[in-house]
């Protein structure tokens, strides 16, 4: 839930102690905590709540009444043995606390809503509240206002349970008055529940119980919640979302501290061609590159993952007027493995944002004890940060424990622990008891446009009573406050309740034009006057990177108009943000115009960036538009008898787009042409400082083959031999199949490569299985994708010898393990170690600099033992997280491609496979998309590792960092 991999136990030394004393299993006082806390200067740490107020807190939010709304997951990490009963009941729970004195600390608490299995979110709601638990969502109704719920309704269900530290979670009200659930990562097939009021109304899920589930898989879920509607939208994180007045969206995942949804899927569903490889940026420095400071002794998983991210959760961006003005801009993110609150000030970058940490060396918030375990943030009336403190001892789950630590008996130490602290500016009041209970449609109008909690608090209960007569002093009230983000709240509810005007978003396009185009276009209101004000807009906000995003994919749709296609045009040549360019790709997809507008981009005076005209080139060659669009690059070549920049970006999109069908009209050229067009491209590709881009050239022109064949088998760079091997996998090559031959004696890298070669014509596979024969490759190196792709061959002669070379795949995982047993006691070598890692597992993983990051980490652990590691490496699905699933692509053009499915978006998916390669394809080019629930890793290393080198492997994995 929290992040993974996941280690944060101060206590494994004293683990083994079967009496171990009180104050080691329940933990210190709250008072003991606060005296470790160290906050940056200017600011104030103080508590606010703790045990028995509050125990096992994971998330909070505020109401109307300034009241704090607290989740409760007593169970953490796991069920009972024996699991959930009548005698034994889930241990979760909402409670609702409230400083009844006014003093800045609560002091009275009441259970709203009890047993209930590992709740992880709540979004109060209509005086209840919506809340994420085990599989589902449900609202809990308070019909009577007793501050207890009356019942349970199931409005959705399906979430992936597999897990408890990756569920749906996080329910959050966006501008929009959709009520959005952090993914979890591990997604679900989404279908209505019995209590859902959509039974009534037409749904994202249909109108019927038995309607197509949604896939969450990769995107986030979102629901309306007057109606249940429902639908998926792009990105999907972790554990944490926070959504500001503009409908951002951020939130987390592990090693990725600061992430943000940046393409919707209207746009990218737009084009059905155009080929998306991430709708997500990563705002902030992550994995290797995040860097930390705790003041604790921390332990990660992975001794490599020292001082960085490994278990980021709860991450908030900061509304206006919360704190001190210093604080704008600023997105936090909490690492209860660490025990600390980090914090990152945003900077616009074109359609998203970058960040920085705020000092250097110093976190916003940390403690000196390993007790201090912050999972989430919130912000309260008072203008203050609160940070819930789950107060456990271990914040990590046993399913990514090794066998001989998951029972453990610090798991639970800390279990009836927990607290709330504030961070307040210093010398500020403690408290401010700011209510909007019982204000008025005219009140909350008003209070729509103060900062922080008042602000988001006003717009939740303007969209929960939907009262007509709000609109009026919503309306006035824009035109009266200038903020931005006021504003934007302002127009997303008139939208909402439909009652945005011409006149509403006219007056908007002059003060804030992007948003304002956004909510009109999604309200259906992009009006004639509409357009020609966001046209207008474009071209006077072109270098402010957001606006101009934001008024491209409003006017994306209506890319036919001619106005708006040069508007969109002049925009794409002018910015270097591959987003924006996503916009303008869409719209002309929609509007038929792919050629049209590689030609536009082709004759621009102002130079279009060598990628996106290679985009642009790529979706016409999707659609068919090839020989207008080749005609141009090709006229270049042919009258200068070089290939300039644009050219050579407009054949690499008809190559990504049209390969087959580019070499067949590039094969049907004169003799003369394409002996001109060879030599331009042997040039070209031998001269160019990019060589891995544009070896793509060799593979053009049959008369070029043999060069690219011969960087393939002598190129002394392993990158620039692997780029040509691709390359030519996709030729009809003869002496491709020799090239196979040579795989044995191969680096991993180039092994990689090779071995896709092998699976693209059957004289290749041919001499894959001449090696496997012969005993010059093991049937375990060929690997259990390539493996089930052989036995699958299209050529009957390829697949009865794959069936008989390669079958059994390895001997059983138990005997293979009882075999490897010696492995354990012996003592291991290094340096052959790191051989046999750059042998066996390097194509996929990467240790030390050695290999690819494809797979898991796999560098040692402070918590791995031997026994789990050698468990892993014979027995990879034996636990498998979703991300680690492997995945068959086949696509319309006859590819096979296998890999790890890293990125999805509504009208495209992003493959990496084994080498590192990653291939974004629109869903139209797959004709079956599957996986087998099996690791990409496989099976049978056995046969490539004597139990002499699995004992050198181990002691690499163990030892590689203290090696000298």
């Amino acid at each position: 839930m929290f992040g993974l991999p996941l280690a944060a136990s101060f206590a494994l030394a004293c683990a083994a102690d079967p009496s171990p004393a009180a104050a080691d299993v329940e933990g210190p006082s709250a008072a003991e905590i606060a005296a470790t806390l160290t906050v940056v200067p200017g600011l104030t740490v103080e508590l606010a709540a703790a045990e028995p107020l509050v125990v096992d807190p994971v998330a909070l939010r505020f109401d109307e009444r300034g009241r704090a709304w607290v989740v409760e997951m007593g169970d953490y990490p796991t069920p009972p043995p024996e699991g959930f009963s009548e005698e034994n009941p889930p241990r979760g729970r909402v409670r609702i606390l409230e400083d009844a004195d006014g003093d800045g600390t609560f002091d009275a608490a009441l259970t709203f809503a009890d047993r209930l299995a590992f709740p992880t979110g709540v979004q109060p709601w209509k005086g209840g509240a919506f809340v994420t638990l085990a599989g589902k969502v449900s609202y809990f109704p308070d019909t009577d206002r007793d501050d207890v719920a009356d019942r349970e309704e199931v409005w959705f269900t399906g979430f992936a349970e597999e897990n408890e530290q990756l569920r749906a979670n996080h329910p959050t009200l966006g501008p929009d008055g959709w009520i959005y659930v952090g993914n979890g990562l591990r997604g679900g097939k989404i279908v209505k529940g019995e209590s859902n009021p959509s039974r009534t109304h037409a749904s994202g899920l249909g109108e019927d119980k038995d309607a197509e589930p949604l896939d969450l898989s990769g995107r986030t879920f979102a629901f309306d919640p007057h109606i249940g509607e429902a639908k998926v939208v792009a990105g999907a994180g972790q554990y944490g979302l926070s959504i500001d007045a503009f409908g951002n969206r951020f939130f987390c995942e592990n090693r990725k501290p600061v992430r943000h949804a940046v393409l919707p899927d209207s746009l990218t569903a737009l084009n059905p061609h155009l080929a998306v490889e991430s709708a997500v940026h990563d705002v902030a420095a992550w994995g290797p590159d995040s860097k930390l400071y705790p003041t604790q002794k921390a332990f990660t998983t992975s001794l490599a993952h020292a001082g960085q991210f490994t278990a980021a959760c709860g991450v908030l961006k900061l509304p206006r007027g919360v704190l001190t003005k210093e604080y704008e801009n600023s997105v936090f993110t909490c690492e209860p493995t660490a025990g600390l609150v980090h914090r990152e000030v945003l900077e616009p970058q074109g359609a998203t944002f970058t960040s920085k940490p705020a000092r250097d060396g110093v976190e916003f918030l940390t403690s000196a004890s390993p007790w201090f375990r912050p999972v989430d943030l919130a912000v309260g009336p008072d203008g203050s940060v609160y940070v819930v403190d789950m107060a456990r001892a271990v914040i990590e789950h046993p399913h990514w424990m090794p066998e001989e630590l998951k029972n453990r008996p610090d798991l639970r130490w800390g279990e009836t622990r927990g607290r709330l602290w504030r961070v307040r500016a210093a010398g500020e009041p403690p408290w401010r008891a700011d209510v909007l209970g019982a204000a008025s449609p005219s009140e909350l109008a008003g209070a729509l446009h103060e900062p922080g909690w008042g602000g988001e608090t006003a717009q939740r209960l303007l969209h929960e009573r939907r009262d007509p007569a709000a609109v009026t002093p919503v309306r006035e009230s824009n035109r009266i406050y200038w903020e931005h983000e006021d504003l934007s709240r302002g127009l997303a509810y008139l939208a909402a309740v439909g009652a945005l005007t011409e006149g509403d978003v006219l007056h908007a396009l002059d003060e804030m034009p992007g948003r304002a185009a956004r909510i009109a276009a999604d309200a259906g209101l992009m009006t004639p006057a509409a357009l020609d004000a966001a046209v207008a807009a474009l071209s006077e906000y072109v270098w402010e990177g957001r606006t101009a995003f934001d008024l491209c994919v409003a006017l994306a749709p209506h890319a036919d108009d001619p106005a708006v296609f040069a508007a969109l045009v002049d925009a794409a040549v002018q910015s270097d943000d591959p987003y924006l360019h996503t916009a303008v790709l869409a719209g002309a997809g929609r509007a038929g115009m792919p050629t049209p507008l590689t030609a536009a981009l082709w004759l621009s005076e102002t130079p279009a960036p060598p990628d996106l005209l290679a985009r642009s080139a790529e979706v016409a060659g999707r659609r068919g538009e090839l020989t207008a669009t080749m005609g141009m690059a090709v006229g270049s070549v042919l009258a200068d008898r070089v290939v300039p920049e644009k050219a050579a970006a407009v054949l690499r999109g008809l190559d990504r787009g049209a390969g087959p069908a580019l070499r067949r009209e590039l094969a049907a050229l004169e003799a003369g042409y394409r002996e001109t067009l060879a030599a331009a491209f042997v040039q070209r590709s031998a001269a160019t400082a990019d060589r891995e881009n544009d070896l793509f050239l060799l593979g053009l022109l049959e008369e070029t083959w043999p060069e690219l064949t011969a960087v393939a088998a002598e190129d002394p760079d392993p990158a620039v031999r692997s780029a040509a091997v691709r390359q030519l996998a996709r030729t009809a090559s003869p002496a491709a199949a020799d090239l196979v031959r040579n795989l044995p004696a191969e680096t991993p890298a180039v092994r990689a490569a090779l071995l896709e070669l092998a699976l693209t014509a059957p004289d290749r596979a041919a001499a894959l299985l001449t090696l496997v024969e012969d005993r010059e490759l093991t049937a375990a190196a060929v690997g259990p994708a390539a493996t089930r792709r052989l036995v699958q061959f299209n050529d009957e002669a390829i697949r009865t010898r794959a069936e008989a070379a390669l079958s059994g795949g390895g001997e059983d995982r138990a005997a293979a393990l009882a075999r490897y047993q010696s492995a354990l006691t012996m003592e291991g070598d290094v340096a052959r170690g790191r051989a046999a890692f750059g042998r066996v597992c390097a194509t996929c993983h990467a240790v030390d600099g050695v290999g690819t990051a494809v797979g898991a980490d796999i560098s040692d652990t402070y918590n791995r033992t031997p026994e789990s590691l050698l468990t892993n490496i014979l027995d990879p699905n034996r636990a498998v997280d979703v991300g680690g699933f492997a995945y068959t692509v086949l696509t319309a053009d006859g590819r096979v491609l296998t890999g790890l499915l890293t990125s999805e978006t509504a009208g495209s998916i992003t493959l990496q496979s084994p080498g590192g390669e990653t291939v974004s394809l629109p869903r139209g080019d797959l004709l079956e998309l599957r996986s087998e629930g099996v690791s990409l890793m496989p099976t049978g290393l056995e046969e490539q590792l004597t139990p002499e080198q699995m004992a050198d492997l181990l002691a690499f994995l163990k030892g590689w960092r203290y090696a000298e």
